[in-house]
């Protein structure tokens, strides 16, 4: 079964490292919660494939969800 677009870029996330856990010591998120997982965005800038990826996903679904 083929991957949905979420599931890909979970993997791409992944795959580059971007996704952080520490469940016995939260990151502090700019808005001031605790979260066990961390996903560093900015990390994409630097694998082109993955960014022109989720790129991809990101404009198919903008043009679902507005009939383009």
């Amino acid at each position: 079964m083929p991957l949905t677009p979420a599931q890909s870029v979970a993997r791409l996330l992944l795959e580059i490292e971007a996704v952080h856990i520490r469940p016995q010591q939260p990151f502090t998120l700019t808005s001031g919660t605790f979260s066990p997982v961390y996903v560093d965005c900015r990390k994409i800038i630097g694998f082109p494939r993955a960014r022109t990826a989720v790129i991809d996903f990101a404009v198919q679904k903008y043009r679902r969800k507005h009939r383009l």
